[in-house]
């Protein structure tokens, strides 16, 4: 090269830029100490960590963790509330006709008791009437029980059987006594018992006897008491 043509080189190098000269270099393929190389691996590394994730790449299995449905309970029949079944009915009515049977019996029988061994005429005053409305009462209560299917007893049941027993031991005013006083107890306890049945009873007919009887009953616990107070 000549004079010339050297000094035109170092010319040019010289009014060039720092950056001009690094992309000469790099145009070149020269090394450049102000620039970073990667070797071939590093290269392919460095592309395969920056390359974008594939859309067709395979992905794992997605687990549904969801909790499965359970199978619906089946529905339990309703249980009526208050419903009464037609043979506790007829249990109720049986009861009742029952009862009041033994309780017209019962006051039958101390009373015809009471005509025999008391000589207190306000005690055999009070049996009659005793004996009259209570036959009344049995004579009433008898068709509604047969057209119920009802067979009433003639006995005064195991209840009353005491009453009935410890009469049949005494005399005078002893007698009249314990006489007085189980009319007072027996019906005080039919006069609960008709009380009870016009409320809860089912049967009409029965619902009409004990509508119809419970006045009386409850004038013959009056009496009663009234005789139980005053001594006879």
């Amino acid at each position: 090269m000549s004079i010339f043509q050297k000094h035109k080189v170092r010319k040019i190098a010289g009014s060039l830029s720092l950056v001009g000269i690094g992309a000469l270099f790099g145009v070149m393929g020269l090394p450049h100490s102000g620039l970073k190389t990667h070797s071939p691996l590093e290269a392919d590394s460095l592309a395969l960590a920056q390359a974008p994730t594939s859309p067709s790449s395979p992905r794992a299995p997605q687990v549904n963790t969801s909790p499965r449905p359970r199978p619906a309970t089946p529905a339990r029949p309703a249980t009526p509330g208050s419903r009464v079944s037609p043979a506790a009915t007829r249990d109720i009515d049986t009861k009742f006709a029952i009862k009041a049977a033994q309780s017209d019996q019962t006051e039958i029988q101390t009373s015809q008791l009471a005509l025999q061994k008391s000589t207190n005429p306000n005690v055999r005053q009070y049996a009659e009437r005793m004996i009259r409305d209570h036959t009344t009462s049995s004579q009433r209560l008898m068709p509604i029980a047969m057209q119920k299917g009802i067979t009433l007893p003639k006995d005064v049941g195991p209840l009353n059987r005491p009453l009935l027993d410890e009469l049949s031991q005494l005399s005078g005013s002893e007698f009249d006594r314990a006489y007085i006083v189980g009319q007072v107890r027996g019906h005080a306890g039919t006069q609960a018992e008709y009380q009870t049945y016009q409320r809860a009873g089912r049967d009409a007919n029965l619902k009409a006897f004990a509508k119809q009887f419970l006045p009386i009953v409850s004038d013959h616990l009056e009496m009663a008491q009234n005789m139980a107070a005053k001594g006879f």
